[in-house]
């Protein structure tokens, strides 16, 4: 079951900003992941990408990227 997030508490959640360049990137799988599945072709390869672009940008290790996705290799 999913928690109720009152409005207050999305100001404390961390959001990071990324410089326009990243974000360009970020654009660029998405869009490639939209196209993907609209035809039926399997994308995973760009959701990987943005995946350990994401941890990155948190600065999660490794032990902690094993927990939100224990095949990460």
């Amino acid at each position: 079951m999913f928690s109720e997030i009152q409005a207050r508490s999305v100001g404390e959640l961390p959001i990071k900003l990324i410089s326009p360049e990243k974000q360009s990137i970020f654009t660029i799988l998405v869009d490639k992941i939209i196209k993907a599945k609209k035809e039926n072709i399997d994308s995973s390869n760009e959701e990987r990408i943005i995946d350990q672009y994401v941890y990155h940008l948190y600065g999660l290790s490794y032990d902690q990227v094993l927990i939100i996705d224990p095949q990460t290799l």
